[in-house]
């Protein structure tokens, strides 16, 4: 198990107002690191539709989603997320991008298969 403090203090970011909201309701934080992106994913959850379970993915930092993921209809997922085209899309950080697709397409094909059942996360610290 990890305590969210710890996450904190080794620098994660997130996409909303605090670490804790980020990882328990969207699922998602991370923390770029020399040339790579460590993410934090949700791959659970609770009776309250909360994220109670983790894995982990990296990315290099200067991934291209375009090759990296050149299976993804860019077309839709920028309607989805509210981008007028493609490239405004992809003009997004990855960070942005990588959170647009995990809900679009599912952990499981932006990340890959999760061989475990995920790590806790204490959100009481």
């Amino acid at each position: 198990m990890k305590k969210l403090s710890e996450l904190e203090k080794q620098g994660y970011e997130e996409l909303d107002a605090s670490l804790e909201i980020s990882l328990a309701e969207y699922g998602l934080a991370w923390k770029k690191e020399d040339n790579e992106i460590e993410f934090i994913y949700g791959t659970n959850t609770n009776n309250k539709d909360n994220f109670n379970r983790f894995d982990w993915a990296w990315l290099p930092a200067d991934t291209d989603p375009k090759k990296e993921y050149d299976w993804v209809d860019f077309e839709a997922v920028a309607s989805f997320s509210g981008d007028s085209t493609p490239e405004n899309f992809l003009a997004l950080p990855l960070t942005d991008i990588v959170f647009t697709l995990l809900l679009y397409y599912g952990p499981e094909n932006v990340f890959g298969s999760s061989y475990f059942e995920g790590i806790k996360i204490d959100f009481e610290n």
